[in-house]
């Protein structure tokens, strides 16, 4: 698994709703790259607040996946060079 196969399907790993070899790929993948570590992280203490000061509410109709859609689009779009003269997606490796 790269970094934007994780950012994919992060969503679905954090909530627990992925089959048992997507989450065995992706633990073993935050487990050996930082900035995803980093990523879920992140993305767990948002969805801890947002649990915690709303915690009644509802995702709109269509919104699950969402937030895995919009990071994957963000690590597509950012494209650096590296020190070495290569063109980095960012997190995307």
């Amino acid at each position: 698994m790269n970094c934007k196969d994780f950012t994919a399907c992060m969503e679905g790993f954090i909530d627990g709703d992925v089959e048992k070899d997507i989450k065995e790929k992706c633990e073993s993948h935050i487990k050996e790259c930082r900035s995803c570590m980093e990523k879920a992280m992140n993305f767990e203490k948002c969805i801890e607040f947002f649990k915690c000061c709303m915690p009644d509410a509802k995702p709109p109709e269509g919104m699950k996946g969402w937030m895995s859609r919009f990071m994957a689009q963000c690590c597509e779009n950012e494209k650096t060079e590296t020190k070495e003269g290569k063109t980095s997606t960012g997190c995307c490796n």
